[in-house]
C-alpha cells in the first residue's frame, strides 16, 4: 500500500510540542468565562464553534515532515479500547489523524466505519485496517494477548480461498462484529457470532475474515450492523438479515435467532436503496423516499406515536379519505388514527399503517415485529440509525426521532420524540448526510461543512472541551479546521468571507459515528457511496422511465446501439420486481402511475420490434415465476402477516397487467395465466390494498388489458376443455378483483362489461347452484386469511355472479325457489332428504301459514278500493261464493273482483299455504270468462301495485325531489300490511312479472343487508345529502357550531305536524361541532334510512323474503340487479328487439309492413316506445337481460283496413293488419297505444 499520497500542502517544521493550552493566557480567559458546560443553541439557529488557537496541542506523536493525503481520516471521542487508532487508549476531545502503526505517515482513507468499541478504515486501494476492542475477534486477530488494537492493523483476506476479490469497497461495524463488501459484491464477516450475526450458519466467533457463502450468486451493495444483528442489501434490492431476533430487529416476525442471511419477506419486491441498523432496530429507505422501520421501540425509534389526539388534530383529518376508509370497513377510531399518524398521506398509506400497527404485528408499541412504513415521512434521500434514534434527510429538511436524552435529536431539548420531527435549525441548510452514535449525531452539508449535536462527554462532537453536550445543532467545521492546523504544521490562508469553513479546496467527505466515537474523512472531493449498476438504472423511479424514453427516441431515429441498449434495459427492468415496483410507484409511494406506465408502454412496444418483444415476454415470464416462487414459499416459524412484501409484489403485478401484450391472444395467454396465479397467492390484506390501487386505474385500461382478455381466455378454455381447472378458477378470481376495484372507481365500467356470455348461457346452472350450496356449508371450516375460501372447497360460478347476465340470475333464483318448494313438499310428507344432495339450510323451509292477518286489518287496507267500487258491480259474489276453484295441485289460484281488488287480493293471499305460493300463479276475475295465460297475472300486478303504492294510503311518501317512494315513518298501518306488500313484490319476481314501483336504490341495498352510507341518501333527497356533504367538508371561515347552528336532532312530519327526534340522549342540547359532525351525519343518515322506518321496513322485508331467503342466491345480487329483477330496466333498446323479433301468419322480416313498422318505432319518442311495449307485453320496462331476451312476435291480422292493432299480452304477440301505407300504419299504431288502458288487452 502507498502510505503517502500527493500532498495538498507544503512540508513544514514540526511545531514544538512543549507548547500547551496553559501557556496561552487568552485561551485561559476564554475557558474561565465559560460557566455553563452545556450548550443549547436557540431554536432554528446553528451555533458556530470559534476557531481554536493553534497553540492547542494533542498528546500524540506528530509527523516530522509530511503532507496531508488526498483523503485523510480523523477520529475523536472515546478511545478506551483504541478505537481512535491513535496508538493509545486515551480519549480525545479533538480530532486526531489516522496514522499507520509505528509510523509518522498519515493514512489515506476512502471508507470508515465505527462500532461500539472498534473501528475500521479502508484505503483507496481497498485494504482494510481494524483497531479497537478485539475480545471476539472483531479486529481479525486471533492472538489472546491482542484484546485491544491501538493502531490500524491491516486485515488479511487471504485466509479464505473462496474470496475472489480482496479489494474492499464498503464496511460496517456492529457491537462486536465486522462486515465488509468486496469489489465483486461478496460479503465477508468476522468477529462475534453468538447469535449468528456473521451469517455463517453457526454461532462461533470468527477471528479472521470469512466469505458468507449463503450469499453465493448475490451481489451485495450495502451492509449495516447493529449491536447483534446484520442487514444486507443486494443490487436487486433484496434485503436479508441475520443475528439476534429477540427485539425483532431482523424483521422476520419471530423471536428465533437466524444464523444465515434470510430475506425479509415484508421488504421483498420493494425498491430498497439504503439500509440502516441501530442497536436493536433497523431501517430501510425506498427509492420512492419512503422509510420502513422495525425492531425495538422503547424510546420511539420506530416512530409509532401512542398519544391521544386533540380537537385540532381531529379537525385536520381529510374527510374524503376518512369516508373511503369507513366504506372499506375500518372503524372511525382506526381511520382517524391512521390519517393523523400518516398526516393524510393517502388511503393506501393508511391501509398499510393499520395493517402494520395491528396487534399481530406489534407489541404495545414496545416493538415492531415486521417492517412498517414510518408515518409522515416522504421524499427522504438518506437515513442514519443510532443506538436508539434515527435521522432522515430530505432535499430541504432533516428529521429526527427516538431517544433524545443528551440532545442528540437536535431540537434544543432532552426529550424523546415518538414520531419524526423536523430539525428547524437544519431547514434549507443543504444537509446531505448524517451519522448517529449512541447519544450524538453528525451532519454533513453538500458544501463539506460539519455539524453536530448531542453528548460531548468524550469529545465525540469534535469541538474540544468547550461543552459536555449540545442540545442544539452546532457547526464544528471551524473547530475541525483548527485541529487539522494544529496537528499538521500547515496553515492554509483562509479566504475573505469564508469564516467557519474549511479551506475551499478541502471538504468533509464522509461521516461515521458509533458508540461514543466519531470519525470523518477530509479530502479534495465529495464522497460518493457505492451504488450498483442495477440501482443506478432500475431503482430511480421516474429517472428510469425518462431514460427508457430517451432510448426509445434514439431507437426510432435509427440508432442500432441505442436499440440494443433499449432491449437490455427493458430485459433488466422487467425481470426485477423491485425495479418494476419503483418505476410504477408514484412519488409518495402510495399508488401507481397508471398514466405514466401507459405512455411508456405505448412508446416501448413499437420501438422494441419483434425480437425486443420476445425479450420482454421472456423477462415477464421470469418475473411472474419469481413472484410465484416467493409468494408460494412458507413463512417459517411465524404466523405474522407481512403486508408490505406482498403489496409491493402486487404493485409489480398490476404494472405487468397493464402491458398491452395482454390484449394479444398468443403472447398474452401464458402471461395472463401466470399473472392470475400471482394475484391468487396474495393474502386478504394485500388483496384489499390491490383493489384500492386498481380502482384508480383508468377504466378503459382495465377493460382492454384485463376484463376483455380474461373473459375471452375463460370462454376459450371452457369451450375447449369442458372442465373447470385451477387456471379457470384463478382467472375468475382475478376478474373478481377487477370487478371489486371497478365498484370503487370514480368512473366505473358498466356491469355488463364483466358478463361472460358462455358462462351465462352454457353452464348448467342447476348443478352449479348445488355446488354453491355445498361450498357454503364448509366455509366456517376455512381460515379467515383466505380471501377466496369458496373456491378452495367447491368452485361455483354462483360465487362470482358478476359473470352471469341478469337472465341467468333470474333462472338461478327460480331454481332455488323450486328447490325450496320440493324440499317443503318432502318435509310435508315426512321425507327428510336434501334435493339432489343440495345442503339446503332448515331456515330456508316454509312454515304452514303465510300470515296471521285479522280480517279487520285487511279491510282497513282496502277501504279506499271499496269506496271506489261501482254500485252495479257490488252485487258480484264474493270469491268464496263465485264457484271458481280455490286450489289446484299445479297452480296457485287467486280469485278476485275488480271492484274489490285490494281486499280480495289480501284475503286470497292470506289463505294460501306457503308451499302453494311456489306454484305458478293463476288469476281469475269473478264474472269474467278469460283464462289466464299470463296476461291476467300481469294485469293483476299492474293494478294492485297502483293501488297499494298510492301515496294517498299514507303507507308511502312521494319524494318530490326525486319522484321516488319511501316508507312513511308516521304511517298508522299495521306491520301485516307492509308484509303483504313485500310478499306481492316477491310473488311478482317469482312469476316473472315486472312491476312499476319507483323505489330508490337504497331500498334494494337494505333488502340485501348491504351497509348504508351517506351517499345512499342522495337518491332519496339530493338536497338533504348535499347539505350533509357541505357540513362534513366545511373548512371555514368560522366553526361548524357557529355557521350551521345544529344540534343532535332530526325533524319529520307526522299527520301534517312538524316533529323532532333526538339522535342521541339529550341531543337537543348537544351542538354539532367540528369534532362530532361525522357522528351527527352518521346518526342522521341512520335515523332517516333505518331507525325511523324500522317497523315498516322489517315487515316489508319479511314479506319479500318469503320467496327468496337471504342466505340463498339473493345475497349474490347487486342492488341494481335486484332492482332490475323486480322492476326491469328503464333502458329500451328497440334495435336489439328488432334483431330477435319473430314473425308469423305470413309476415317475415323483409315484409314491407314490417320494415315500415320498425321505421315508425325507431322514430317514436321514449314515452311512445314505453306505451308500445306495455301494449304488447303488459309492462313498459325492459325485461331481465335486456330487450334481446324478450319473446316478441308480430303476426298478420288480415288485409288492409282501419282496424287498430291488437295484442295478446299473455304471449307478447302484436296483431298487425297489412296496412298499405307507412303513414296509415303510423297513425293506427299510435292511436292503439294511446288508448290501450283497458283496451286491446286480451
Amino acid at each position: 500500500m502507498q502510505l503517502q499520497h500527493e500532498s495538498i500542502c507544503e512540508d513544514h517544521e514540526m511545531v514544538d510540542s512543549s507548547k500547551s493550552l496553559h501557556e496561552d493566557e487568552t485561551m485561559k480567559e476564554a475557558e474561565k468565562s465559560m460557566e455553563d458546560t452545556t450548550m443549547n443553541s436557540p431554536s432554528g439557529e446553528i451555533e458556530e464553534i470559534p476557531r481554536l488557537r493553534k497553540e492547542i496541542s494533542l498528546e500524540i506523536i506528530k509527523p516530522k515532515s509530511v503532507g496531508l493525503p488526498a483523503s485523510s481520516g480523523w477520529f475523536a471521542g472515546n478511545g478506551t479500547f483504541g478505537q481512535l487508532g491513535a496508538g493509545t487508549n486515551a480519549d480525545s476531545k479533538l480530532p486526531v489523524p489516522l496514522t499507520m502503526q509505528g509510523s509518522h505517515f498519515y493514512m489515506s482513507v476512502s471508507r470508515i466505519a465505527v462500532g461500539s468499541c472498534h473501528s475500521i478504515a479502508v484505503s483507496p486501494e481497498g485494504s482494510a485496517f481494524c483497531f479497537g476492542l478485539n475480545d471476539s475477534g472483531q479486529c481479525a486477530i486471533r492472538s489472546s494477548s491482542a484484546d485491544v488494537v491501538l493502531s490500524p492493523l491491516q486485515t488479511s483476506m487471504e485466509n479464505d480461498v473462496y474470496i475472489r476479490s480482496t479489494k474492499i469497497v464498503d464496511v460496517a461495524c456492529g457491537g462486536q462484529h465486522t462486515a465488509v463488501i468486496t469489489a465483486d459484491g461478496e460479503l465477508v464477516t468476522w468477529g462475534n457470532s453468538e447469535h449468528g450475526q456473521c451469517g455463517h450458519d453457526n454461532t462461533k466467533n470468527l477471528f479472521s475474515p470469512r466469505l458468507v457463502r449463503a450469499l453465493s450468486g448475490q451481489y451485495v451493495s450495502q451492509v449495516a450492523c447493529g449491536d447483534s444483528h446484520t442487514l444486507i442489501l443486494t443490487n436487486t434490492s433484496l434485503v436479508l438479515s441475520c443475528g439476534l431476533a429477540m427485539h425483532h430487529a431482523l424483521g422476520h416476525g419471530t423471536e428465533e435467532d437466524v444464523a444465515t442471511p434470510t430475506p425479509i419477506r415484508a421488504l421483498w419486491s420493494l425498491p430498497v436503496i439504503q439500509i440502516g441498523a441501530g442497536e436493536h432496530h433497523s431501517a430501510a429507505l425506498l427509492s420512492t423516499g419512503v422509510v420502513y422501520l422495525w425492531g425495538r421501540n422503547n424510546q420511539g425509534q420506530i416512530g409509532k406515536s401512542t398519544q391521544t389526539f386533540d380537537e385540532a388534530q381531529l379537525a385536520g383529518i381529510n374527510q374524503q379519505m376518512l369516508s373511503m376508509l369507513l366504506e372499506m370497513g375500518y372503524s372511525q377510531a382506526q381511520s382517524e388514527e391512521a390519517l393523523i399518524q400518516t398526516k393524510n398521506s393517502g388511503v393506501d398509506a393508511c391501509v398499510e399503517w393499520l395493517h402494520v400497527h395491528s396487534n399481530e404485528n406489534s407489541d404495545q408499541n414496545s416493538v415492531q415485529k415486521v417492517p412498517g412504513r414510518c408515518a409522515g415521512l416522504s421524499g427522504v434521500k438518506s437515513i442514519a440509525c443510532g443506538a436508539n434514534h434515527n435521522v432522515a434527510v430530505t432535499s430541504k429538511a432533516v428529521y429526527s426521532w427516538g431517544a433524545g436524552g443528551c440532545g442528540q435529536l437536535g431540537h434544543g431539548g432532552r426529550g424523546d420524540e415518538l414520531a419524526p420531527r423536523e430539525i428547524t435549525a437544519l431547514t434549507n441548510k443543504g444537509v446531505c448526510e448524517a451519522s448517529c452514535g449512541y447519544s450524538h449525531t453528525l451532519f454533513r452539508t453538500d458544501e463539506g461543512r460539519l455539524l453536530a449535536c448531542g453528548s460531548n462527554e468524550f469529545g465525540q462532537l469534535l469541538i474540544g472541551e468547550a461543552w459536555t453536550e449540545s442540545l442544539g445543532v452546532v457547526d464544528v467545521s471551524a473547530a475541525l479546521q483548527e485541529s487539522m492546523r494544529n496537528t499538521l504544521p500547515y496553515s492554509p490562508t483562509r479566504p475573505s468571507g469564508a469564516s467557519g469553513r474549511l479551506p475551499p479546496h478541502l471538504q468533509v467527505r464522509s461521516l461515521a459515528a458509533g458508540g461514543q466515537t466519531s470519525a470523518v474523512t477530509v479530502g479534495l472531493t465529495p464522497f460518493s457511496p457505492p451504488v450498483s449498476r442495477m440501482q443506478q438504472f432500475a431503482l430511480l423511479g421516474q429517472s428510469a422511465i425518462t431514460k427508457l424514453h430517451k432510448l426509445i427516441q434514439g431507437t426510432n431515429s435509427g440508432s442500432t446501439d441505442e436499440a440494443d441498449q433499449l432491449k437490455e434495459q427493458t430485459r433488466r427492468l422487467f425481470r426485477l420486481s423491485a425495479a418494476l415496483t419503483a418505476v410504477c410507484s408514484n412519488e409518495s409511494g402510495d399508488g401507481i402511475r397508471f398514466q405514466a406506465l401507459e405512455e411508456l408502454y405505448t412508446a416501448l412496444l413499437p420501438a422494441l420490434g419483434s425480437s425486443g418483444t420476445a425479450c420482454l415476454v421472456e423477462a415477464l415470464n421470469f418475473l411472474l415465476n419469481d413472484m410465484i416462487d416467493h409468494l408460494s414459499s412458507p413463512r417459517p416459524g411465524t404466523t405474522v402477516t407481512t403486508l408490505q412484501g406482498t403489496t409491493s409484489c402486487a404493485r409489480a403485478a398490476l404494472a405487468v397487467a397493464q402491458i398491452p401484450l395482454m390484449e394479444h391472444a398468443l403472447l398474452g395467454g401464458s402471461l395472463l395465466v401466470a399473472l392470475c396465479k400471482v394475484l391468487n397467492l396474495l393474502d386478504r390484506a394485500t388483496t384489499q390494498q390491490l383493489v384500492v390501487w386498481w380502482s384508480k386505474c383508468p377504466s378503459h385500461i382495465l377493460l382492454r388489458r384485463i376484463v376483455q382478455p380474461l373473459n375471452a381466455w375463460l370462454t376459450k378454455q371452457l369451450q375447449q376443455k369442458q372442465t373447470i381447472d385451477i387456471h379457470v378458477i384463478h382467472a375468475v378470481i382475478t376478474l373478481d378483483l377487477a370487478h371489486r376495484a371497478n365498484l370503487l372507481a370514480q368512473s366505473p365500467l358498466v356491469e355488463t362489461c364483466f358478463v361472460n356470455d358462455f358462462v351465462s348461457n352454457h353452464i348448467g346452472l342447476e348443478n352449479d347452484y348445488i355446488r354453491w350450496r355445498q361450498a357454503v356449508g364448509v366455509l366456517s371450516q376455512l381460515p379467515d386469511s383466505d380471501p377466496y375460501p369458496i373456491h378452495r372447497a367447491t368452485f361455483s360460478f354462483c360465487s362470482f355472479s358478476f359473470l352471469l347476465d341478469e337472465a341467468a340470475k333470474a333462472r338461478l333464483l327460480h331454481v332455488e325457489a323450486q328447490v325450496m318448494q320440493q324440499q317443503e313438499q318432502m318435509m310435508s310428507m315426512g321425507v327428510l332428504a336434501a334435493f339432489q344432495g343440495a345442503a339446503i339450510p332448515t331456515s330456508m323451509t316454509c312454515t304452514d301459514q303465510v300470515v296471521d292477518a285479522p280480517p279487520s286489518k285487511r279491510a282497513a287496507l282496502a277501504r279506499n278500493a271499496q269506496a271506489a267500487s261501482a254500485s252495479a258491480d257490488g252485487h258480484l259474489p264474493a270469491p268464496e261464493d263465485s264457484g271458481l276453484i280455490a286450489t289446484h295441485p299445479a297452480y296457485c289460484i287467486l280469485r278476485l273482483r275488480r271492484t274489490h281488488l285490494l281486499q280480495d287480493a289480501l284475503s286470497e293471499i292470506c289463505r294460501q299455504k306457503k308451499r302453494d305460493l311456489f306454484k305458478p300463479l293463476k288469476v281469475a276475475f269473478v264474472g269474467e270468462e278469460g283464462v289466464d295465460e299470463g296476461g291476467l297475472t300481469k294485469e293483476f300486478f299492474s293494478l294492485i301495485t297502483e293501488l297499494m303504492f298510492d301515496p294517498a294510503y299514507g303507507m308511502f311518501q312521494l319524494q318530490e325531489e326525486t319522484g321516488v317512494l319511501w316508507f312513511n315513518p308516521g304511517s298508522l298501518e299495521s306491520a301485516t300490511d307492509f308484509m303483504i306488500i313485500g310478499l306481492l313484490l316477491s310473488l311478482a319476481v317469482y312469476n316473472r312479472v315486472l312491476l312499476d314501483v319507483p323505489f330508490p336504490r337504497v331500498l334494494w341495498k337494505k333488502l340485501l343487508d348491504q351497509p348504508l352510507n351517506q351517499g345512499d341518501l342522495f337518491d332519496l333527497s339530493p338536497e338533504m345529502a348535499d347539505g350533509l356533504d357541505k357540513l362534513l367538508l366545511f373548512d371555514g371561515p368560522g366553526s361548524v357550531e357557529d355557521v350551521f347552528c345544529l344540534t343532535f336532532e332530526a325533524g319529520y312530519a307526522f299527520c301534517g305536524e312538524a316533529r323532532s327526534f333526538e339522535l342521541k340522549p339529550d341531543g337537543a342540547n348537544i351542538p354539532v361541532t367540528n369534532t362530532n359532525r361525522r357522528e351527527y351525519v352518521q346518526l342522521y343518515v341512520e335515523h332517516i334510512l333505518t331507525a325511523s322506518i324500522k317497523a315498516q321496513f322489517d315487515a316489508f322485508k319479511a314479506g319479500f323474503l318469503t320467496m327468496f331467503h337471504p342466505t340463498g342466491l339473493l345475497r349474490l345480487l347487486s342492488p341494481r340487479e335486484l332492482e332490475v329483477l323486480v322492476c326491469g330496466s328503464p333502458t329500451l333498446d328497440f334495435y336489439k328487439l328488432q334483431n330477435v323479433a319473430k314473425y308469423g301468419a305470413g309476415y317475415t322480416a323483409q315484409s314491407t309492413v314490417i320494415e315500415w313498422f320498425w321505421q315508425v318505432v325507431h322514430e317514436m319518442s321514449e314515452t311512445d316506445k314505453k306505451k308500445l311495449l306495455k301494449f304488447v307485453t303488459g309492462n313498459d320496462r325492459s325485461p331481465i337481460g335486456g330487450m334481446s331476451k324478450l319473446n316478441f312476435v308480430i303476426q298478420r291480422q288480415g288485409p288492409d283496413s282501419m282496424q287498430l292493432p291488437t295484442s295478446h299480452t299473455c304471449f307478447n304477440v302484436l296483431l298487425l293488419p297489412e296496412y298499405t301505407s307507412r303513414g296509415k300504419l303510423r297513425d293506427r299504431v299510435l292511436t292503439a297505444i294511446a288508448n290501450a288502458e283497458g283496451f286491446g288487452l286480451q
